[in-house]
């Protein structure tokens, strides 16, 4: 193993790591919150919203496959294993040769889902056809936000390069530019531009999220090396992402499903786009404080105690996790079970925006 590089850290400093991550998630749900109460106010269960929520509902998907599932599965593990066995020089080639690589798949794939957002929203939501003017608006909003797969990949390949070097408070701050963009949009521009002002939002927060990790990543001592396009890493990298896609794929196709079933007002009624993402706000919150947050501060140790050959520290930092996270999780799982109905009319049941005034509606019908 190459000298230099330490492959373990004491199990205390991976809990500060969780802690932090934790801690900052918490501020972003509880932002993320504000703005989800926000949307309710304003929106309700309308129109407006349901073209909202199927608009960010395939970025969404693709941000998982693309975003921070890919980093978590793949990428921060080879990056380790080449940091560690093969030096700086060759870690730094296949940072940037990655770089390329997936700059180009994103630009793809946004430019794809933008210039075809009409087919997006008939495979996604095909009962919205019955609505023309859902339709129409749905189809508008995907355009504006179907480029955010783009930034958000982006963001997290930089998240990714700086949990690899131990670096976690930048990629806690991704979520939380994005919610107060979004905050800050709705306040100052919804009663003019409608549901355009949360696309808008969500598109300069995450603008804003890559220039923070930028910053950062600039900050680590970036060495600039020629690029092989042909990086054994980037091979050993889609190995990887095989497994991780598939399974990936069993959850969201479920989603996949429930969108295009709530599409149709025959089988779920009005609204129902809107009550599954309102739903899904509630338990995703203990998901991210709990299991997210740990699974980011314990992924770079777990690499490197496989690369380093130390199955003892592999077993204990494992074992560390799994016991911080069932200890968490389970008592929120028994909340959100127990406690749905207040929980649901206490953070949403709020609405008093009747008279809103929409640029493509005559007014918002608000049924939380």
């Amino acid at each position: 193993m190459r000298q230099g590089v330490s492959t373990t850290r004491p199990v205390r400093s991976l809990g500060r790591s969780a802690g932090l991550l934790g801690g900052m998630t918490l501020v972003s749900r509880v932002l993320g919150f504000v703005r989800d109460i926000l949307i309710a106010s304003i929106f309700g269960t309308s129109a407006a919203a349901e073209a909202f929520v199927v608009s960010f509902k395939l970025p969404n998907l693709l941000r998982d496959l693309v975003g921070e599932g890919a980093m978590n599965a793949a990428i921060v593990p080879v990056l380790t294993e080449t940091r560690l066995a093969q030096g700086e020089r060759e870690f730094w080639r296949l940072v940037w040769t990655l770089a390329l690589w997936i700059l180009a798949v994103l630009a793809v794939i946004a430019a794809a889902g933008s210039l075809g957002a009409e087919w997006v929203v008939r495979i996604v939501a095909p009962g919205f056809s019955e609505d023309p003017e859902k339709f129409r608006q749905t189809v508008m909003l995907t355009r504006i936000v179907f480029p955010f797969v783009f930034l958000v990949g982006v963001s997290a390949y930089l998240m990714g390069v700086l949990h690899t070097m131990r670096i976690f408070g930048p990629s806690a701050l991704s979520p939380i530019i994005l919610n107060i963009s979004i905050i800050v949009f709705m306040v100052q521009f919804a009663p003019r531009w409608g549901a355009e002002a949360v696309a808008w939002g969500i598109l300069t927060g995450g603008v804003v999220s890559v220039a923070v990790q930028l910053a950062f990543f600039l900050r680590t001592g970036v060495v600039w090396v020629r690029v092989r396009i042909f990086h054994e890493g980037v091979k050993k990298i889609l190995s990887l992402l095989g497994p991780r896609f598939w399974g990936s794929a069993v959850y969201q196709t479920s989603v996949f499903v429930d969108t295009i079933l709530a599409s149709f007002f025959w089988i779920v009624g009005d609204g129902g786009q809107s009550a599954l993402y309102y739903s899904s706000r509630l338990f995703q919150l203990p998901l991210a404080i709990f299991g997210v947050s740990m699974a980011q501060a314990v992924l770079p140790e777990l690499s490197a105690h496989a690369s380093g050959k130390d199955p003892e520290a592999f077993r204990k930092s494992l074992r560390f996790a799994l016991r911080h996270v069932i200890f968490l999780a389970v008592p929120a799982a028994a909340g959100l079970a127990v406690l749905s109905r207040p929980m649901v009319e206490l953070l949403f049941k709020r609405g008093q925006s009747a008279d809103f005034q929409m640029p493509h509606e005559d007014k918002v019908q608000n049924h939380v």
